[in-house]
């Protein structure tokens, strides 16, 4: 499937935020748009535990969440996916993609419970669901997906949670560099060592790394070895790619 000419991923769900008047709650939610031509679909990349959260923070963005193409939920954890629920009659969206499920049916019944869709996928493998957007796994034995956003010659890897290695990860997307790797990567009761071979990870493979959700506990020393190549995101963080190139929103986060 061809690239996307135009793509914008918008933090729409957080433990933080970057923009006044939002909410915040644990938990995280990513809104996506992806455009070929005259040709754009829209999806969310989880879409946190909270309602309320998500709800008032796409109409303060301006992000248009009603009637949406896809909802894509990382893993089973009900900060991932509770929202999904209360909100179906307004996100209504056409497909739902899932990580194959692993001992948690149970959990795949709550996360669909009263939403309608045209479709729902158990994602088994490397899956291209729209021009430009590729979901990764799941990974290993964690049960979690990634997905890979290529627009206008640039790669952006959004990883929810970090419950999968992020070398991992990485590999499953094809290898090589990224323009951005942003997201969760799990570093609540994280060892220094272990955040330590991240950040060389990272200072490798990613031209800047954007930490989201469970990132923030380690995200000082994160930053103390990366420097200027790690950031913290959070709600309002807006990137966006076409043929000028990449931009973020708000500047001061980068």
């Amino acid at each position: 499937m061809d690239r996307a000419d135009y793509a914008e991923i918008l933090v729409v769900g957080d433990n933080v935020s970057l923009v006044e008047g939002a909410y915040t709650d644990y938990g995280l939610s990513m809104y996506i748009r992806v455009r070929v031509g005259n040709v754009e679909k829209r999806l969310l990349f989880d879409v946190s535990g909270s309602p309320w959260m998500l709800l008032h923070n796409a109409r303060l963005l301006g992000a248009n969440v009603a009637n949406i193409d896809y909802v894509v939920i990382s893993h089973m954890h009900r900060d991932h996916y509770a929202a999904l629920t209360p909100l179906a009659d307004l996100l209504n969206p056409r497909r739902v993609y899932l990580p194959e499920p692993r001992g948690v049916s149970q959990r795949v019944s709550e996360v669909l419970e009263g939403v309608r869709v045209e479709k729902t996928v158990y994602v088994r493998r490397r899956m291209v669901i729209a021009p430009g957007v590729t979901i990764i796994g799941p990974v290993a034995s964690s049960g979690e997906v990634s997905l890979l956003i290529e627009a206008a010659g640039s790669r952006l890897l959004l990883i929810a949670c970090g419950h999968a290695p992020v070398k991992q990860v990485i590999y499953w997307a094809g290898g090589g560099s990224f323009d951005v790797v942003a997201g969760g990567f799990h570093l609540k009761n994280a060892t220094r060592g272990y955040i330590e071979e991240l950040a060389a990870l990272l200072y490798e493979k990613a031209g800047v790394t954007i930490g989201l959700h469970c990132t923030h506990w380690g995200a000082d020393l994160l930053r103390m070895l990366m420097g200027t190549r790690y950031v913290d995101g959070g709600v309002g963080l807006r990137i966006s790619v076409d043929s000028l190139g990449l931009r973020f929103y708000p500047q001061q986060s980068l």
